[in-house]
């Protein structure tokens, strides 16, 4: 009973520090505290918020995941006897591996189900819960998510879609992406 006390003491003053297990994470990315990644492989130059949970996840580059989002991870199977983990185990392996591209923003608190893409330059707002796949430059919010709009006609799409993100530095991708604006 003390250890749970003592755990529990620790939680409240200490705040625990991010957990990051057999996952891939560039340096040049920044990850707030209390955030737990796991079976992930994470591209450069990403923000990932404090309280958020990743879990089989195959993020690009340029994301801005808000505080306390939860993507993948494991789902009970309730075809089974029971739900409890105690009776059927999850296991790790039948999970499906949720997909973040390119520069996508998810607001707080928004929940992504195991298996989803999320296209390029997607948003996605804040306490939105995503159940199926979201096509790029679109904004989608509610419960479940829906399409709200697009962020851009057509005519920029293309022009800016083209664009790759991987292995370019934040200044010379910011002069890209403006360039492609200007010539709409």
């Amino acid at each position: 009973m003390i250890r749970f006390i003592n755990f529990l003491l620790y939680l409240l003053i200490v705040k625990p520090k991010s957990l990051i297990r057999k996952s891939i994470l560039p340096i040049n990315n920044k990850v707030k505290t209390d955030a737990i990644i796991v079976n992930c492989k994470i591209g450069s130059y990403n923000y990932i918020g404090e309280g958020c949970i990743l879990n089989k996840v195959i993020m690009s580059n340029y994301c801005s995941i808000a505080p306390r989002v939860f993507i993948g991870g494991a789902e009970h199977d309730y075809k089974k006897g029971s739900t409890s983990t105690y009776l059927y185990p999850l296991i790790s392996h039948n999970h499906k591996v949720t997909v973040i591209e390119d520069d996508v923003w998810v607001g707080s608190g928004a929940f992504i189900r195991q298996g989803v893409i999320v296209g390029k330059g997607a948003i996605i707002a804040s306490g939105s819960v995503v159940l199926h796949n979201v096509k790029p430059y679109t904004i989608v919010g509610g419960v479940p998510a829906k399409l709200l709009k697009n962020r851009f006609t057509d005519n920029i799409k293309k022009k800016i879609q083209v664009i790759e993100f991987q292995e370019k530095d934040p200044k010379s991708l910011k002069k890209e992406i403006e360039a492609a604006l200007k010539k709409s």
